[in-house]
């Protein structure tokens, strides 16, 4: 969920949430299972950006993946969308007890979406297992002040040689009306952000502009390992990383 929505949100709370939050996990995860509301969070899955979204499905039919891992489900809503579209195993891991709890039960009668608790990093090593899969990273379990994602991104690099790695909430260097993270000194998401494991990998970035996407226009990066980056290329919805810094405004932060 990106920082950006979790900001809005925080302004809506209603008479509802403020008893949820009251309530142990257990307990709140069954309140919330009966709003129906917060099963199209943001407005639907990844955002509600119907651009990323079409990135997706073009990515899925250019490369036929065998697994999908996704870190930080929050209520489901991405997860089933992933599962959706590409018909194999989801595994998801979530932080908090509440969403992950009412993401497993919204999504129980799935059998290809496996939901876990915990921290991404240790679910990541756990997942190495799989490693030999051709494999759909999307990585959203960056919003707390211990920010996972460059380890989680060198656990990948080291493991994986056949994955595409999404980067929700990440600086479009180019295209200053894409939302991006920024949690302070050296905890933005912006390509500077990105460990040297990865430096070998192809980075990509949406093809539409921030002006036609929808929901919540919150950047992204698509990061294709070296075995697929030629493949990746073909995406029409995508475009390479521009090779020299953009000059200009500076993109916008959250």
């Amino acid at each position: 969920m990106s920082n950006l929505a979790r900001r809005f949100l925080k302004g809506q709370i209603r008479p509802l949430d403020r008893l949820a939050q009251s309530l142990p996990a257990r307990l709140a995860a069954q309140l919330d299972l009966r709003r129906p509301h917060l099963y199209q969070t943001e407005g639907g899955p990844m955002n509600g950006q119907a651009g990323r979204r079409k990135i997706l499905r073009e990515l899925v039919r250019t490369i036929e993946f065998q697994h999908v891992i996704e870190t930080g489900t929050h209520r489901g809503t991405t997860t089933e969308f992933l599962s959706a579209i590409t018909g194999v195993t989801v595994a998801s891991v979530e932080l908090d007890d509440r969403y992950r709890r009412f993401a497993e039960t919204r999504l129980a009668s799935n059998p290809d979406v496996q939901i876990s608790g915990g921290d991404s990093r240790d679910f990541l090593r756990r997942q190495s297992t799989t490693s030999d899969a051709v494999t759909l990273f999307y990585l959203d379990a960056h919003w707390l002040d211990d920010l996972p994602l460059a380890e989680e991104l060198k656990i990948i690099a080291g493991s994986w040689s056949k994955a595409v790695v999404v980067v929700d909430d990440f600086q479009v260097p180019d295209d200053a009306g894409y939302a991006y993270d920024d949690y302070g000194p050296g905890k933005a998401l912006v390509p500077a952000y990105l460990p040297d494991e990865i430096g070998s990998w192809a980075v990509f970035y949406p093809a539409i502009g921030s002006v036609s996407e929808t929901g919540a226009r919150c950047g992204s990066a698509f990061l294709a390992s070296p075995d697929l980056s030629e493949i990746v290329g073909k995406v029409r919805t995508l475009r390479r990383a521009p090779t020299t810094p953009p000059t200009g405004a500076a993109p916008s932060s959250v």
